[in-house]
């Protein structure tokens, strides 16, 4: 939004946030030990999820479906991760599912364009790293899609 602000001018000066500052401070603690593999195993558990809010479900782990299906598509990821896997560490692990902006969101270890998504993927990416699970989430074409 700074540089918005500047019209492009990436020399001008600009205050950081308390948000922004904790992230940066992240970073100087973390970089040394943050990495990101050219490649991986192949994934060792596969898990499919659907969210959808035509199955007569009132809500996804106690969350009403007022939620964006986005949203309560993460959440579902998040929950089966967690219920799968509460008693497994270092593994490799493939979610597939639906939608396509969970799907980008998840493996891209958040996003800039919402505010609603953005946690629950720095808590999938936290509780893998807490458990050492490498999680590929793919995109499977709903009219492949089988239950």
């Amino acid at each position: 939004m700074a540089l918005k602000q500047k019209y492009g001018n990436f020399d001008s000066l600009m205050s950081l946030s308390q948000k922004a500052k904790c992230k940066l401070q992240w970073w100087v603690l973390n970089v040394e030990n943050s990495h990101n593999a050219i490649s991986h195993l192949p994934f060792e558990h596969q898990i499919t999820t659907d969210a959808s809010l035509f199955g007569g479900e009132q809500n996804v782990k106690g969350y009403p479906l007022e939620h964006h299906i986005n949203y309560l598509e993460m959440l579902a990821i998040y929950s089966v991760l967690q219920t799968f896997t509460k008693d497994k560490v270092h593994m490799h692990i493939q979610i597939s599912c639906e939608n396509t902006t969970a799907v980008n969101i998840i493996n891209n270890m958040g996003t800039s364009h919402s505010d609603s998504c953005n946690p629950i993927a720095k808590e999938i990416w936290e509780w893998c790293v807490s458990t050492d699970i490498w999680l590929r989430v793919a995109h499977i074409p709903g009219k492949h899609f089988t239950n």
